[in-house]
């Protein structure tokens, strides 16, 4: 999709560049970038601040993250094929991630700490196919549930409520 707008409007694209100041002037912008090379400056009409978070990402600070096998990056999608994966959040990225899994071979498991996905903040395009896949059973979704300890062969999940772990629940170890 974003390829495409990119072509379409034959945009000047300038990754790995970390915003360091913005600057409004009469004419447009003046955006200052701090890349590897050195700091850039740029004038633009428009301004647009694709920031993503993928470089940073929500870490769950419980036992086992830490582990070899525990990523908190998601790369190729083929890595999983044939393997048991548990995906971890509700958002874009995770049910991205999900469906992309599932789809080339994957044992693909969600656990997200609300009952369901926040379909307002979700892309349109994918809510479809993951209700599919939960619906028929290809994608196993464990709602309410946030892990609390991770080894070499299982990881505990523990149950909330409204996204808050449960005072004394017993885990669920998955």
């Amino acid at each position: 999709y974003l390829r495409s707008v990119v072509e379409q409007f034959d945009l000047c694209i300038h990754t790995y560049e970390p915003v360091t100041a913005l600057a409004r002037r009469e004419e447009g912008f003046e955006i200052t970038t701090a890349p590897l090379a050195g700091e850039r400056r740029y004038r633009a009409r428009r301004v647009v601040l694709a920031i993503g978070d993928m470089h940073f990402p929500h870490r769950l600070h419980i036992p086992g993250e830490d582990l070899p096998h525990v990523s908190h990056y998601f790369r190729d999608p083929h890595d999983y094929f044939r393997k048991k994966l548990l995906i971890v959040g509700g958002k874009n990225s995770a049910v991205e991630a999900a469906l992309r899994c599932w789809r080339v071979g994957a044992e693909v498991t969600i656990s997200y700490r609300r009952p369901w996905f926040d379909e307002q903040r979700v892309k349109h395009w994918l809510m479809p196919d993951l209700k599919a896949q939960i619906e028929a059973g290809t994608i196993r979704f464990l709602p309410s549930t946030t892990p609390v300890e991770i080894t070499c062969t299982y990881v505990a999940l523990a149950p909330t409520l409204d996204g808050q772990p449960i005072p004394g629940a017993a885990p669920i170890l998955h």
